[in-house]
């Protein structure tokens, strides 16, 4: 398992953003590219904005895969590219990625990853970090990236556990059922999961003693757990009355693979995390002062996507 290290200064008390792009899917008929590059642009606009890779940047169905030809499984444009589809997935990853480049604090890789790994013998996530300038910051199929936020002599450290994998279950509360197991497994500050497509998001508090040069105190420390959702729109818009007439019985649309496995719809609303440092008032607070010791405080945004898929039949 691997570690990514980033250090980013701040001063006083200081809001910064952690978004989780996992499950991008750039190659789907279905990405939502118009909401992924406002969040990007957002990144890249934003100074105190850092993002997190959590996999599946493309999905990568060549032949062969069960899901290849099950209709509309990739893009027109990367259809054309088949037979160099690893190539042509790290050049168009490379252009999307690399304007925040520089705010990236871990790239995870995800099982479509896998997949052309196991055909290709090619580690794609690796090569992209490599792409990117940032080889530092691969964390294999899971791992856990740290980020440490200074000012001074003050070091603040935020530890991500991140993981390409299921959070167990279909129903929403089945993965908080799972993100209470997670937390008694891994001493991490922020969750980032990510492959089923389904956001959710939960800030949940543990008890710890901590020492001070005063003595003991007790605290209640946020931690975050994160699904990221997906930046697809999760199926494919009607077809008109019109349109079906007009078809060849094999230019009939087949069934999106979500749609065959009878997904919820989960139009593009992927969360993120406020992560607001304060430094504390130090050794030496002024006097009178409440004592307040150095650490962070975690609240999750997470913007609702109204989504519409087309009105298919007139009225």
């Amino acid at each position: 398992m691997e570690i990514a290290l980033t250090d980013v200064e701040f001063s006083g008390r200081q809001t910064f953003e952690l978004h989780h792009l996992t499950d991008v899917h750039l190659d789907d008929p279905d990405h939502a590219a118009e909401y992924f590059q406002e969040r990007v642009e957002h990144i890249r606009s934003t100074p105190n904005a850092l993002w997190l890779g959590g996999g599946d940047y493309g999905s990568l169905i060549v032949p062969g895969d069960k899901r290849f030809g099950s209709g509309g499984h990739i893009q027109k444009e990367w259809a054309e590219h088949l037979s160099r589809l690893p190539d042509f997935y790290l050049e168009r990853c490379d252009e999307v990625f690399s304007p925040i480049a520089d705010k990236c604090v871990g790239l995870v890789a995800g099982n479509h990853e896998a997949t052309i790994g196991k055909n290709y013998h090619r580690g794609l996530v690796p090569e992209l970090a490599m792409r990117l300038g940032r080889p530092d910051l691969y964390l294999g199929d899971r791992g856990w990236s740290v980020v440490r936020f200074n000012m001074g002599k003050v070091q603040i450290p935020l530890r991500v556990y991140a993981y390409h994998g299921w959070s167990s279950g279909r129903l929403k509360g089945r993965k908080q059922i799972q993100a209470e197991r997670d937390l008694g497994s891994w001493q991490a500050d922020v969750f980032m999961l990510g492959h089923d497509h389904q956001p959710a998001a939960h800030i949940w508090y543990s008890q710890e003693c901590y020492a001070s040069k005063k003595g003991y105190g007790l605290r209640d420390k946020p931690r975050a757990h994160i699904n990221g959702g997906s930046w697809g729109y999760g199926q494919k818009p009607p077809s008109s009355a019109a349109e079906k007439r007009s078809w060849k019985a094999s230019e009939a649309p087949g069934q999106s693979w979500l749609e065959g496995k009878n997904f919820r719809p989960e139009p593009p609303s992927n969360p993120y995390l406020l992560v607001t440092v304060d430094g504390g008032h130090g050794a030496e607070p002024a006097k009178g002062a409440v004592t307040r010791p150095a650490g962070f405080d975690l609240e999750i945004r997470w913007p609702a996507v109204t989504h519409d898929y087309g009105e298919g039949e007139a009225a």
